[in-house]
């Protein structure tokens, strides 16, 4: 969720992070110090009185995902919580969404606008911002009464 109005009177700045983009989001009343450092993006720091900004490259690594590994097969996908961007190629169309929650085997995703593809659909598109994106495909297991889709990954 990105704050774009004040949150309240006065001249509270909210600071936050959890929703990566390529460069610091400063508004009047936010400022979104996420610049997908995971993703293979900056580490940024910011001094906020003054809004002098500090940025490292990422010295993340991309690492295989394995699904299953041969010596324990009953091992757990990773679940992850937090709002990352998605694109979907579905239909001819590109749709934009956000995650809800994540693995290595499925997303669950909300539109950014009312959209329903339909379960079984094939889907493509990217996880994640500018440099940090992770190409993905996978099929629409299902769509709640709340419009999230949960993909299965390939």
């Amino acid at each position: 969720m990105r704050p774009k109005t004040s949150p309240g009177r006065g001249s509270t700045i909210v600071v936050h992070g959890h929703t990566p983009h390529l460069d610091v989001e400063i508004a009047e009343h936010s400022i979104n110090l996420d610049t997908a450092c995971v993703y293979g993006g900056r580490l940024t720091a910011m001094e906020v009185h003054s809004r002098e900004v500090w940025s490292v490259e990422s010295a993340a690594n991309d690492i295989a995902v394995q699904l299953r590994d041969g010596k324990d097969s009953r091992r757990q996908a990773r679940r992850f919580n937090g709002c990352v961007a998605v694109r979907v190629e579905w239909d001819g169309k590109t749709l934009e969404f956000e995650t809800v929650n994540y693995s290595e085997l499925g997303v669950l995703m909300r539109p950014m606008r009312a959209v329903r593809i339909p379960p079984g659909s094939l889907v493509s598109g990217v996880i994640g911002p500018g440099l940090g994106e992770k190409p993905f495909r996978g099929v629409v297991l299902r769509v709640d009464g709340d419009g999230r889709h949960a993909v299965k990954l390939e």
